[in-house]
This record gives structure tokens, sequence and C-alpha cells, in this order.
């Protein structure tokens, strides 16, 4: 408890209040990459990993750059105090691979017990890509041949 008084002026109102140093604290999302793509590696996925102070009951997901929601990760999941780690694999709601662009990882937490209105919010952006690389041979000669036939000055057959 704290005793709040207008300072050096005479006392007119006292009120008291209390300091929850208890609260839910949600740490910032690290990512696995600022990027990923679900096509290029089969069962590729991006992680993101968080801190909690203590248990708590999360909701993560994933929006696009318009903060239009996407799909859902876990909901409402009870996670216990520490670091912990959840993954998406890059498909919305329909079970298809979203369009490429820049989307935000969310997750947030909520005391266990209380309404269920997050405490605590925290997000991070990444880029999806679902090209493949193009590779283009420019020199189609070897840059160094040696025939198994012929010995060579450097003693390779």
């Amino acid at each position: 408890m704290a005793l709040v008084t207008a300072g050096a002026e005479p006392v007119t109102s006292t009120a008291y209040f209390s300091i929850n140093d208890e609260a839910l604290v949600l740490g910032d999302i690290l990512l696995s990459a600022h990027g990923f793509s679900p096509v290029s590696v089969p069962e590729h996925t991006i992680k993101a990993q968080f801190t909690l102070s203590e248990s708590a009951l999360i909701t993560a997901s994933v929006c696009d750059e318009h903060n239009t929601y996407i799909t859902p990760i876990i909901e409402d999941q009870l996670f216990s105090d520490g670091v912990k780690e959840i993954e998406w694999d890059g498909y919305n709601t329909q079970n298809q691979i979203v369009p490429d662009g820049h989307y935000y990882f969310i997750v947030q937490a909520s005391s266990v017990g209380s309404s269920g209105t997050p405490v605590e919010k925290q997000s991070s952006l990444f880029i999806l890509d679902t090209s493949l690389p193009e590779i283009t041979i420019t020199n189609r000669q070897p840059l160094y041949y040696i025939s198994p036939d012929e010995p060579s000055s450097t003693g390779v057959k």
C-alpha cells in the first residue's frame, strides 16, 4: 500500500492503492527468420519464440500488412511461464498457401482467470515468398577438366 498526499500543502484527501508487481509480462517475439517459403522446403515453417512471466492463456494468429486476419495458430491455450515457441506453416484456414507478402505474427496473452481480455500483445513482421529461386548458368564450359585416361601434371588421374 502507498499513501498519496498533496505534498507540502495541507492534506485534504488521502487515497490508498496497491501495486501489483506480479503482473503478466509477454516478452518480445523472436522469429526464426525474417522471411520464409512454405514451398521451397517441404514442411517448412516459421517459428515464433516468446517469454511469459507467469502462466497465461495464449492466442496466436497471422494478419497481413493491412491487419486483415489470415488464420489462427492457437486459441486460448494455457502455457506455463518461461520461454515458449509456436510455429506456422504458411497456410490459411482454407488449407491454402497464402499469397506472397508481408505478414504479422501476433501473440496475445491473458492472465489465467481473467475475463479473456488480452493483457499483453506483441507482434513481429515477416515476409512470405512462395517463388522458387531461378538459377542461370552463364558458363557452360568446365572450369577445369581432368581426363581419367590421361595423367595430369598434378598427378591426379
